[in-house]
């Protein structure tokens, strides 16, 4: 096998990798654009995984791409991003980004702060911790 073929056979089973496994592996994923359809069966199958910033992302809603609807905007109606795994803890921190789902006592940083998650969000944010004290988070 030739180092395409492999790269080709790795690529191949992104699908079915965990999302702590993805998010390790973001180059992997292809690059978000505009004018991609995403249905429903991608997004059952775990084809709506996109590359966008620097980050994955995975699409939760089929529609077609569009510029104004790009991972880590106001979109967290259509993607949700994917981080490697954290404790959540003091110590280890979950990196926060926008369009993230958030977990009661658990810990994010944003912007070299930290925050206590106080209650679970049961969707993805818009904003970052620091617009949404005493709503979701508190100052650690």
């Amino acid at each position: 096998m030739n180092k395409q073929e492999l790269i080709n056979s790795i690529r191949g089973m992104t699908p079915t990798a965990i999302d702590d496994v993805a998010a390790r592996s973001v180059e992997l994923y292809p690059d978000w654009a505009a004018g991609i359809e995403i249905t429903q069966k991608m997004i059952d199958e775990g084809r709506s995984r996109y590359a966008c910033d620097g980050k994955l992302y995975k699409c939760i809603k089929p529609h077609t791409t569009q510029d104004n609807w790009r991972p880590g905007q106001a979109t967290a109606s259509l993607w949700m991003v994917i981080d490697v795994t954290h404790t959540g803890t003091l110590d280890d921190p979950i990196p926060f980004a926008l369009n993230m789902e958030v977990f009661k006592d658990k810990y994010y940083n944003w912007e070299s702060k930290v925050y206590l998650c106080t209650r679970d969000s049961g969707q993805a944010l818009q904003n970052p911790p620091s617009e949404l004290i005493d709503i979701y988070f508190k100052e650690a």
